[in-house]
Parts: C-alpha cells; sequence; structure tokens
C-alpha cells in the first residue's frame, strides 16, 4: 500500500491510501500522485524521499519540479528548491521568544506588535459573478424564517449564496434570500 494524492489544477484535493494496481485501473478517476508519508524537506530516513515533502490537502504539486509543497505564505518569501520549503528573507531570531513574521516591515516581530493587516473590502460570489465592494456590514435576511430572526450580521471575509436580490448603500449589503436560502450560506448562518 502506498499514498496517493489527487491534483487537480496543482492543487492536492484528497490524500488516500491505495495498492498501486487500483490507482491504474482509474476506478478513482485520474490524476492521483504518489506521495510519501516519510519524506520531509526532500529526506527520508531510509534515503529513498519522494517528490520532497508529503502531500497534505491544500497542498501544491509542481510538476515542473516533481514536488509537493506549501502554497507560499507570503509574498516575500522564496522557494528552498532543495527542500521545496518557503523561507522568509531573514532568518528568524535565535533564543527562547516566540516571534510571527510581518509583512508590512519584512521581519519577525513579537505577537504584540504585528502590524494591523489592511481592512480588505468583503467579496460576495453570486450567480457566478462577484462583487468587490469595501462594505462595513453584510446583513442576510431570510424573508421564509422572520420568525426566528429578522437579520443575521457577519463580518465573514467571504460568503456564498443563491440571493434572489442584493441591495447595497455607502456602508452595507443586504442579501434578501427567499427559500431555504440560509442552507447556502458557509457555515450555517
Amino acid at each position: 500500500m502506498a499514498h496517493f494524492a489527487k491534483v487537480i489544477n496543482g492543487v492536492v484535493t484528497q490524500v488516500i491510501v491505495a495498492e498501486q494496481d487500483v490507482i491504474d485501473s482509474g476506478m478513482f478517476g485520474m490524476g492521483w500522485v504518489q506521495t510519501s508519508y516519510n519524506t520531509s524537506g526532500g529526506q527520508h530516513p531510509e534515503g529513498r524521499p519522494l517528490r520532497k515533502n508529503y502531500a497534505g490537502v491544500g497542498s501544491i504539486y509542481d510538476a515542473q519540479r516533481d514536488a509537493f509543497m506549501l502554497p507560499k505564505p507570503y509574498p516575500s518569501w522564496v522557494l528552498d528548491e532543495e527542500t521545496c520549503w518557503w523561507a522568509a528573507p531573514i532568518a528568524y531570531p535565535m533564543g527562547d521568544v516566540y516571534y510571527v513574521w510581518d509583512e508590512a516591515v519584512l521581519n519577525w516581530v513579537l505577537p504584540e506588535n504585528l502590524t494591523p493587516p489592511v481592512e480588505q473590502p468583503i467579496i460576495i460570489e453570486t450567480a457566478g459573478s462577484y462583487l468587490d465592494l469595501p462594505v462595513e456590514e453584510v446583513v442576510i435576511v431570510d424573508s421564509t424564517n422572520m420568525a426566528s430572526a429578522d437579520s443575521i450580521s457577519t463580518s465573514a471575509d467571504s460568503i456564498s449564496t443563491s440571493a434572489d436580490s442584493i441591495s447595497t448603500s455607502a456602508d452595507s449589503i443586504v442579501i434578501e434570500l427567499s427559500s431555504n436560502g440560509a442552507d447556502s450560506v458557509p457555515g450555517g448562518v
């Protein structure tokens, strides 16, 4: 038995344990790439690394490098070609203190000194298109279930819905749902 990663458009969506002949049969579809649970940073305890790193859901498979890696965590970080690990442009400070990377200053800082993130607009996907609006509040109104709640407010980074209508004002978005629409909003809102 071996581990295999399902790769769709370069992204790992699933990892399973199976025999090679089962994968070759096409029983689980196409796009499976073998990965080694014991491979990390191009090293393997028995000296036989496979594709630089073990694949996990959300990992990237780079076919040119024939390697699995995590998504790039920050724009300033660079890929170590030997390990296929991302590295900060400045080494992590020595000592017993915990630091976090601050992309705004391109350096390691204490967590309490982390630069606050820049406020990003809320992006809402509706019927295959995107609204990119700088809003302060999103209100979801379920007109079929008004007895339980008049409205639900959220500050989610993104919301997917099959809304019947969406109205906007200077600082808010109202999404009206007509039939069981609350089930189509991630997180059960």
